[in-house]
């Protein structure tokens, strides 16, 4: 979907009151109060879906609080939790009795049926993935006594990198035939950290990390296929596993995982040539990660049947 809501143009009078509507849309009723004045207040929805139960959604403003009441809490609202990377200056965030200090680059979560306050008095971002509470298999008491210590969690680390490749990719996957792949490892590993944060390890949790493994590194290359550096070691280095372990790992996929980098990367590069055809082939070829632009020109051919330059022209295969 990308932009909901952007108060450019607004009158700054309804700016408020425009979020709220939104944002009572996207996530769940609650008071908004913009912390700047006149023009300087300025905010900036985005939101993409993931399938039924993920959202991603993207929000960038000038000061502002967010806060949801206990007379909020009375009514009736979907049962969603959001995990929030917070992208601005100091704030104050309270949630399930507990004050937390915002801070930059910080990972934090909500059960966004019960009463909250979040404030930044400056200009920041807050890169947010939703799901349904259902579909985390959590109750709202694990979401609350996770919150008190989500950071402690090793995995916080590893949700709060996957949120932010999320935001990266959202365009693009939220529209792709991964999407519901993707939608489906954000919700085990959003499992994984409430449970352990709360508290709770069993079996069926680890196994669940496990399984996202696959996932988590396609998103990766979903994301970072434009570095020429990429390959299986990057990746495996950056999901602390070794390299090893990756290529046995994938042996049951179709492709290997090379062959999966370079289609991820002609696809992109096809993309490209559709839709930008002021590009040059060697442009194009820069930009989506091949360094070698004959090398390039011979794998595209192989794979579509024609030259990036016919695709520029909007020729049919051979």
């Amino acid at each position: 979907m990308g932009v909901i809501m952007d108060t450019a143009g607004v009158d700054p009078r309804r700016r408020a009151e425009l979020l709220r509507e939104r944002l009572t849309l996207a996530s769940s009723e609650h008071e908004v109060r913009f912390l700047a004045h006149g023009n300087r207040v300025q905010a900036r929805l985005e939101h993409w879906q993931l399938g039924r139960d993920v959202a991603i959604m993207r929000q960038t403003s000038s000061g502002i609080c967010h806060i949801r009441t206990e007379r909020h809490a009375l009514r009736d609202a979907p049962e969603r939790v959001a995990f929030v990377v917070h992208q601005g200056g100091p704030g104050v965030y309270e949630h399930a009795g507990v004050d937390h200090q915002l801070r930059r680059g910080g990972i934090y979560v909500t059960d966004m049926c019960a009463p909250f306050r979040y404030a930044r008095p400056g200009s920041g971002t807050a890169q947010i993935v939703q799901i349904e509470r259902s579909a985390v298999h959590v109750t709202a008491e694990q979401v609350q006594d996770a919150s008190r210590r989500l950071e402690s969690s090793p995995l916080a680390v590893l949700f709060h990198y996957h949120i932010l490749g999320l935001n990266a990719a959202a365009e693009s996957v939220s529209s792709s035939h991964v999407a519901a792949p993707v939608a489906a490892t954000t919700v085990q590993l959003a499992q994984c950290l409430l449970l352990h944060a709360a508290g709770i390890t069993n079996s069926a949790s680890r196994d669940a990390l496990q399984a996202t493994l696959i996932e988590r590194m396609r998103l990766y290359v979903q994301v970072n296929y434009a570095r020429p550096e990429l390959n299986a070691e990057l990746v495996a280095d950056e999901h602390h596993v070794s390299s090893r372990y990756l290529f046995r790992l994938w042996s049951s996929q179709p492709q290997t995982f090379t062959e999966m980098i370079i289609s991820t990367r002609l696809e992109a590069a096809r993309r490209m040539l559709a839709t930008q055809p002021q590009l040059s082939v060697a442009a194009v070829a820069h930009r989506c990660g091949f360094r070698n632009v004959s090398h390039f020109g011979r794998r595209y051919r192989a794979a579509y049947g024609q030259t990036p330059t016919e695709t520029q022209l909007g020729l049919p295969p051979r």
